[in-house]
């Protein structure tokens, strides 16, 4: 399955769009026996997030460091 993201900010000059993408896979091998897992986290190695407030007295910004893209394999194994 294929998660996809993207929050905008449009009010913003430069950097006002965010993309998160991850994919996961999972394949039986054999059926009550074996299984395949793979992940793929943060595909577009966004690193950094930053959130905007705006209101009437004032404006804050957080920046938000992200891990950076990973992948992962993981096996299940029934006895």
């Amino acid at each position: 399955s294929l998660k996809n993201e993207r929050y905008y900010f449009g009010s913003l000059s430069s950097d006002n769009s965010f993309y998160f993408s991850d994919l996961e896979m999972r394949y039986k091998a054999i059926p009550k026996k074996l299984t395949l897992h793979f992940l793929a986290a943060n595909i577009w190695d966004t690193d950094t997030f930053r959130n905007y407030t705006i209101n009437e007295t004032g404006f804050a910004s957080s920046n938000f460091r992200l891990l950076p893209r990973y992948f992962f394999l993981k096996v299940d194994y029934r006895f």
